[in-house]
């Protein structure tokens, strides 16, 4: 509920009008709707973590174990809260770097950290027992954020298939993700000054760009080598998510298996 509910509110400020290849649900239902759905989610989802339970005044003995639910229904509240904190945070960050002219890369990693890699981290750690909780955690962190940074690739060269969006949505919405932040750097400039000095020209226009303009924006981002840049920082987050869970779950074991095996769905879902 909490992702949905993340999505839902993403799209309305974003003012993406597709999501999963059906119109997104504040052009259906419009943005007000969107918005309430957000605020009724919230308090549904907690109430899943933290149902009601009848206290001792309605007929519930108290049981030795009530500290321990006690202590462990504490640290689930402090968890979401944390993410939650965070991924409005996150959302913050984003718009504010949309305003951007040549947004750091690495403001746009702690975007997806604080709008991904939280919602990751704590799906993790909830079910954790205490003393691995840290290190999945921080699995979940490094996988939500390089999932992240994939999502940003297929928003520039994904097909609708997989996407679930129009070709090149993010690149129409002129959305600036990790691989525009990284054509968009000094250090492009460098590498690549020609194709850099046009891609800042082409994003300081004012209002939507043309076809031709869109097409030009995608041909310097091609040449610009920033696919691969985003690609080998999805891998080495990917290796960092790795690292962490053999920590508490060693590739002998199989306990593991399942987050191993979504690591590598989040990587390999762009080929």
């Amino acid at each position: 509920m909490l992702h949905a509910l993340s999505l839902l509110h993403d799209d309305v400020m974003d003012g993406d009008e597709t999501r999963r290849g059906r119109p997104a649900a504040w052009r259906v239902f419009g943005p007000d709707a969107a918005e309430a759905t957000v605020r009724s989610l919230t308090p549904h989802a907690l109430e899943l973590v933290f149902p009601a339970t009848p206290g001792p005044a309605e007929g519930r003995e108290d049981r030795p174990g009530d500290l321990r639910e006690l202590r462990a229904s504490a640290r689930a509240a402090g968890l979401l809260s944390e993410a939650l904190v965070r991924l409005a945070q996150g959302q913050a960050l984003d718009l504010a770097l949309e305003e951007e002219s040549c947004p750091d890369v690495a403001a746009t990693l702690h975007v997806h950290a604080d709008k991904t890699g939280s919602m990751f981290a704590c799906a993790c750690a909830l079910g954790a027992a205490p003393d691995a909780a840290g290190d999945l955690a921080s699995f979940g962190e490094h996988l939500g954020t390089a999932f992240q940074i994939v999502d940003d690739v297929l928003g520039v060269w994904g097909e609708p298939a997989v996407t679930g969006e129009p070709v090149g949505a993010d690149l129409t919405a002129r959305k600036k993700s990790h691989p525009v932040a990284v054509a968009l750097t000094a250090a492009a400039m460098r590498a690549a000054p020609a194709v850099t000095r046009r891609l800042r020209e082409l994003y300081a226009l004012p209002g939507p760009w043309t076809p031709a303009q869109a097409g030009e924006v995608r041909r310097l981002l091609d040449r610009s080598g920033a696919r691969a840049v985003s690609e080998a920082a999805a891998r080495a987050r990917e290796r960092m998510a790795l690292d962490a869970l053999a920590r508490v779950c060693p590739p002998t074991e199989e306990a593991g298996e399942d987050l191993r095996d979504l690591a590598a769905f989040a990587i390999e879902r762009a080929y």
